[in-house]
């Protein structure tokens, strides 16, 4: 899941950003790709089970002036014990259908959760009004239904989609791999797993095997 499927998502999907659950939806995606975050930190795993899973609370966001935005976890696969937080940095996107530090900004004021700020950034209305915290299944429903809309496979999708693209595309423009790795809150390897080179990265050593080859034969004439 990268730049290009979310801007089909959006305009063939029919992502209607008046509408409460499509904005909170729509932001989870923006922050899971922009963030390179575990959909664990975006949606509760249930209803009334968010107080230690490491889903972003209205507390976890800072906004550092009109341009940036901060948001921190504390609970992960990688930091079960909270022994850390972990900080991501946001960037304005001009398009504001895009941009993730305004849509947090005007979900966090539609947000009618109880609680403060430990109440979940993100939420949804049941059919009957009640606002209750965005869990993994209504995230991934809603995304089917876009992916659906818009022509993709929702078969190939899923909420982990936006961590593995963010993490493709950081490497496919040659962000060093010790940023990329701080980057997703990776401590082990595993980073490698979502390192999908491009046709490009590939042929690279195919060149230089045909260029080094070339270059033997011409030094020999």
């Amino acid at each position: 899941m990268g730049p290009a499927e979310l801007v089909r998502i959006y305009f063939s999907g029919e992502v209607d950003l008046s509408k409460e659950n499509d904005l909170f939806c729509w932001t989870g995606c923006l922050l899971a790709f922009g963030g390179c975050f575990r959909k664990a930190n975006i949606t509760a795993k249930k209803q009334n089970c968010f107080s230690k899973s490491g889903v972003m609370t209205k507390g976890s966001v800072k906004f550092t002036g009109k341009e940036q935005m901060e948001v921190a976890t504390s609970f992960s696969k990688t930091n079960q014990f909270s022994e850390r937080q972990h900080k991501v940095l946001f960037q304005t996107v001009r398009y504001s259908a895009f941009c993730v530090v305004t849509l947090t900004r005007k979900a966090m004021t539609l947000d009618r959760l109880p609680g403060g700020l430990k109440a979940p950034l993100l939420c949804y209305n049941k059919v009957g009004g009640q606002q209750v915290a965005l869990t993994h299944s209504v995230f991934d429903h809603w995304l089917r239904d876009k992916l659906k809309t818009a022509g993709l496979q929702p078969e190939l999708y899923s909420g982990h989609s936006f961590r593995q693209g963010a993490a493709t595309l950081a490497f496919a423009e040659r962000m060093p791999r010790n940023l990329v790795k701080h980057w997703g809150d990776w401590v082990s390897d595993a980073i490698d797993e979502y390192h999908a080179m491009t046709m490009e990265q590939r042929l690279a050593i195919p060149r230089l095997v045909s260029d080094s080859m070339a270059a033997s034969v011409e030094a020999r004439q």
